[in-house]
């Protein structure tokens, strides 16, 4: 996005304007809501300070461990879209895969299915999959 100000009835960019650009070229001008001016933005943010000092400590506490549950997550893809979610069992429940093993068919399905796929080579390992991700990340 490009940031130019009105002046005097011109459009003056503030920027370097990308190379790529022809004269004549079209443009669409989105002019910024009020609330986007500094002054709005302190005044929101102060009111949020303000009434989040407000919520009891242990509110704090209950969102902080739901934030930390919903980081843990991660969604795989497949072919760049979202294919399933992992997320992480909690070990205070030690009986909870079996319990779902024999309550849930499906998962038991599910779970052979993977399991073949894995035995036939198609499933990437966790140390294979975080070496392909520092190769892309650099």
């Amino acid at each position: 996005m490009i940031k130019a100000i009105f002046k005097d009835g011109v459009i003056q960019p503030v920027e370097k304007l990308p190379e790529d650009w022809s004269n004549g070229q079209e443009l669409i001008i989105d002019i910024p809501d009020p609330l986007d001016e500094p002054a709005a933005i302190d005044a929101w943010a102060s009111e949020v300070e303000s009434l989040a000092a407000a919520i009891p400590r242990e509110e704090h506490q209950r969102f902080r461990a739901a934030l930390s549950e919903a980081e843990a997550r991660r969604t795989v893809t497949v072919d760049g879209k979202p294919a399933f979610e992992m997320l992480p069992i909690k070990s205070d429940d030690p009986d909870f895969v079996d319990r779902l093993l024999a309550t849930n068919p499906e998962f038991q399905r599910l779970l052979d299915e993977r399991h073949q796929e894995s035995i036939a080579g198609k499933v990437s390992s966790l140390e294979a999959v975080r070496k392909r991700l520092e190769q892309t990340d650099r």
